[in-house]
């Protein structure tokens, strides 16, 4: 189509659906860390749709959808989130441990 028929006022006032963000079907397993940083983001995000909202039509409508989506899909991870236990052991990797190794140049990381 032609850029003669484009309303552009309308065009900007329109926000394009974001692509919705995949959830894994896998175990949501987090820390206790983990788990407060999922439902710090959910706070912010909220915060930030909020403010946009009270934009009204100035408002950045895709920056807006974007927003929704990305609350969707956190609020989600922490419906999901399955806090384990503080990893104890220092023979066996779990879930919030610190790793050291060395690689093949022989450097620590």
């Amino acid at each position: 189509m032609s850029r003669a028929f484009v309303n552009e006022d309308h065009a900007a006032a329109q926000a394009d659906q974001p692509v919705e963000r995949r959830v894994s079907d896998q175990p949501n397993y987090v820390t206790a860390n983990g788990l407060r940083q999922l439902q710090q983001r959910v706070t912010e995000l909220n915060a930030l749709r909020n403010q946009l909202q009270a934009q009204g039509e100035r408002g950045d409508k895709q920056r807006l959808a974007d927003t929704e989506r990305d609350i969707r899909y956190f609020a989600a991870r922490v419906q999901s989130a399955q806090v384990v236990p503080a990893a104890t052991s220092r023979s066996k990797v779990q879930i919030g441990s610190r790793v050291r190794f060395v690689d093949e140049q022989d450097q620590e990381h």
